[in-house]
């Protein structure tokens, strides 16, 4: 017989396995799906931006091909806190908890964000570790 908390344990790796974002973040297997999601997210960008400057387009060309995981996930980070098509995009995988990503979207990465750009944060490491954690603690 199982007891209680195995059964919660179960139940609880389940969700978290279960958790789109949570396994970008941890999961360091799921780096060319970061990666696809990443290059989906700069198509839209380009073709909303049709005429960057030349260190945008740099930027995003490094997007598509570096396999720093600070960097994606700075740039996932981003991208969801700026435009909606990115929360949708990461919203319409079947396993993404939309409470829990809503909550991170719209109360935790504002003040993220703004900490990054008034310089509270001495890196974009620091900015994706806090990010990383307050959503893994959600």
């Amino acid at each position: 017989m199982t007891s209680v908390y195995e059964a919660m344990a179960a139940i609880e790796q389940r969700r978290c396995d279960e958790d789109v974002l949570r396994r970008l973040i941890l999961d360091v297997a799921e780096r060319d799906r970061l990666k696809v999601l990443c290059r989906t997210f700069v198509q839209r960008l380009r073709a909303t931006y049709e005429n960057p400057s030349a260190r945008l387009n740099q930027i995003w060309s490094e997007i598509c091909e570096t396999d720093d995981r600070v960097a994606l996930h700075g740039f996932l980070f981003f991208c969801l806190r700026k435009h909606k098509w990115a929360i949708e995009e990461v919203l319409n995988d079947a396993g993404a908890p939309p409470e829990k990503i809503s909550r991170f979207v719209l109360e935790i990465l504002p003040d993220l964000s703004s900490k990054l750009l008034r310089g509270t944060f001495t890196s974009l490491r620091s900015y994706v570790e806090d990010a990383r954690w307050q959503y893994l603690m959600i």
